[in-house]
């Protein structure tokens, strides 16, 4: 099976996904399930549109912001020891 030439979209991540998947399946599970719904809807009902690429960029950012928040409390813990 060829792979997808198409790189998950959270920083540092060098997994590749699918044409038809935002990001890697383990970054598509930090997502929380309501904004995985949304995004759903939007492609099957609007693909591509600016509401559905809002809700990607949403879902992007927030998987960025709970990486940057491990590696933070990460830093804190081996401060403390």
């Amino acid at each position: 099976m060829a792979r997808s030439n198409f790189k998950c979209p959270i920083g540092g991540c060098r997994r590749f996904r699918k044409a038809s998947q935002v990001m890697c399946r383990d970054h598509w599970y930090m997502v929380p399930a309501a904004l995985r719904t949304n995004i759903w809807g939007l492609f099957t009902s609007e693909r591509g549109s600016a509401r559905h690429v809002a809700a990607i960029r949403r879902a992007i950012d927030h998987v960025n912001q709970q990486l940057d928040e491990q590696l933070l409390n990460a830093g804190a813990e081996t401060k403390e020891r």
